[in-house]
């Protein structure tokens, strides 16, 4: 019998300002998430980069927990933003770069020594989410290989964890009486 999947539990009216300096193209950027926030701008401007690195700050043991079992090795900062952003990202964090979740720093180098899963704060979107589905179902985060970024993987997985394995008979969370 399988377990009911777990949706990511989301605090109710838990208001985050996230601050971002010097990071890929992002010079500054504020932004206050709500209930509901819509980020627009150009394309390639980092609205996607300002939600990863949320996601990355709230979520740090789910994302580096996901990581491992899928077999990356996440032991430096290199490693963690290579992995999380894409190859060759490392490059976009230097010394200059700020990253702030209200008072909170993040720290990449910091997180490698994160072991702790939790449930995950934020059930993020990807923009490139139609390309994880496989005959119309989810893959789960080990299934889809190291080009499909991080974050892609994670909601995939979630999907695949709410609606279950599509060989299996009994299809979750729907039950037919």
């Amino acid at each position: 019998m399988r377990r009911p999947a777990r949706a990511p539990q989301i605090p109710e009216h838990t208001y985050e300002t996230l601050s971002v300096q010097n990071f890929a193209q992002i010079r500054q950027a504020t932004v206050s998430f709500g209930d509901l926030t819509v980020l627009v701008g150009p394309q390639g401007s980092g609205k996607s980069l300002i939600l990863q690195l949320f996601k990355l700050a709230l979520d740090a043991p789910e994302v580096l927990s996901a990581l491992r079992d899928a077999g990356h090795t996440v032991g430096t900062r290199e490693e963690i933003l290579d992995v999380y952003f894409g190859q060759g990202m490392h490059h976009a964090w230097h010394k200059k770069t700020d990253v702030r979740v209200g008072k909170k720093t993040l720290v990449p180098e910091k997180l490698a020594r994160s072991r702790a899963s939790k449930n995950a704060s934020m059930f993020y979107i990807p923009a490139h989410r139609a390309t994880l589905l496989a005959d119309g179902w989810p893959s789960p985060f080990a299934r889809l290989n190291a080009d499909t970024p991080a974050i892609a993987r994670l909601f995939s997985q979630n999907l695949f964890a709410l609606f279950g394995d599509p060989h299996d008979t009994e299809l979750s969370p729907c039950r037919g009486d």
